[in-house]
């Protein structure tokens, strides 16, 4: 079933009775909210998911980063054969985007909920939807960063969202690395295999709980695109009991982060619900556009060079942040639509609606000087109401598309 329907959270404090009774009802919630803390701080190394290449406890840092093992190349996903992913994953460019575009809008790592479907019978877990949390501040800091995790108020009204709005249930989460690689750290190991034991099922012992991870301003991209990648975590942990707290030395306990094979799922809507995707992307945007972490778009942003003829297409906006997340959200586009009216109007649509926000907050436009590159006025401009492009882009998409039979494309992305 596709969904095509937009929410805007109530983000309202609840009364202390309703607390108490929102934790009594949220037993998931709270149990994720006990998971161990990350910390917004660039991993220094880089390591080998093997024990032989990984040091003793003294040696460990939880936010070393873990390169993942992969999967069985010659046994497909769900086959049941030795090696073999335990099941097929499919995901949606709807959630492609959400996830990209969130990332793109703070210098500090975001989170998030994964919503979708778990079909034990075809060994499918399906990704429909990726929906932002609000990240919880810890008080202090360590190791000179920030604690950071799923605000337990929002996690349970995003959760609530997904199950009796969507009809969808949660498979996943992600999170951003804004500037190094997507590859997981040890503490993000420690909470995924938590997550995966708390979502374990009886009598099969299936665990369809995955995680994503988002790098968007790593310099060593290839090109615009932001590398995500997907994982989870096998192992039996050397031995130890069944349900027994996990530490952070995950590695040292015999658990190994593996790498996802994923399908993109494409249904002849989805670029009908791409664009009926636009108002949950500019309630996002408004989120962040104040916060002291925000990525100014307007700041520049240099590709390698071999990308650059590949994102012509950014125009004079290719040198800020801006025409990075332009760039890099068009290349989630199932790729024979890219160039397609609706393409265009989704991409335009976007921008505009980006630069609406940014007036609404007093912020500058993004000029382009007849060089190409890019300019921010220092005068900040009032708050105005929506441009004409972003509400026509918007309002032309009001109405619920026709019911089409879903396609499904392998990967790699179209």
């Amino acid at each position: 079933t596709q969904h095509d329907a937009t929410y805007t959270p109530s983000h309202t404090i609840p009364t202390p009775d309703q607390q108490q009774q929102q934790q009594q009802q949220s037993e998931g919630c709270t149990a994720a909210s006990s998971r161990p803390r990350r910390v917004i701080r660039a991993p220094e190394r880089l390591i080998n998911s093997a024990i032989g290449g990984y040091g003793g406890a003294a040696d460990r840092d939880d936010h070393d980063m873990v390169r993942c093992d992969g999967y069985a190349a010659a046994a497909a996903p769900g086959s049941g054969l030795p090696g073999a992913q335990p099941f097929r994953v499919q995901v949606t460019p709807l959630a492609e985007v959400m996830m990209d575009f969130h990332a793109h809008l703070d210098r500090h790592e975001i989170i998030g909920l994964l919503a979708g479907a778990w079909l034990p019978e075809q060994r499918l877990l399906r990704v429909e939807r990726a929906f932002p949390v609000r990240e919880a501040v810890a008080s202090g800091a360590a190791n000179d960063g920030i604690n950071v995790e799923m605000d337990p108020e929002d996690q349970f009204k995003v959760t609530e969202v997904i199950q009796e709005l969507y009809g969808l249930e949660v498979v996943g989460w992600y999170h951003s690395h804004p500037s190094f690689p997507a590859l997981p750290s040890v503490i993000d190991i420690a909470n995924q295999l938590q997550m995966q034991q708390q979502f374990r099922q009886a009598p099969s012992g299936d665990e369809p709980y995955i995680a994503a991870i988002v790098s968007p301003y790593d310099k060593r991209l290839p090109g615009l695109q932001s590398s995500v990648t997907w994982f989870r975590v096998e192992g039996k942990g050397n031995g130890a009991a069944a349900g027994a707290p996990i530490g952070l030395n995950v590695l040292e306990q015999g658990y190994v982060p593996m790498e996802l094979q994923t399908e993109r799922l494409l249904r002849q809507s989805t670029p009908h619900s791409l664009l009926r995707l636009l108002p949950a992307l500019r309630i996002t945007a408004q989120r962040y556009v104040t916060k002291r972490s925000a990525a100014n778009l307007a700041t520049a942003w240099r590709p390698p060079a071999a990308a650059a003829a590949a994102a012509a297409e950014s125009d004079g906006w290719l040198g800020t942040r801006l025409g990075k997340l332009l760039g890099s959200v068009r290349e989630w586009w199932p790729r024979r639509y890219n160039n397609s009216v609706e393409s265009q109007q989704f991409i335009d649509g976007l921008r505009a609606v980006l630069m609406d926000v940014r007036q609404a907050a007093g912020l500058p436009p993004i000029d382009t000087d007849t060089r190409g590159e890019a300019t921010s006025n220092l005068a900040p401009l009032p708050a105005a109401a929506p441009s004409a492009a972003a509400a026509a882009v918007t309002a032309a998409f009001k109405q619920p598309p026709p019911q089409q039979p879903q396609q499904q494309q392998t990967s790699p992305p179209l």
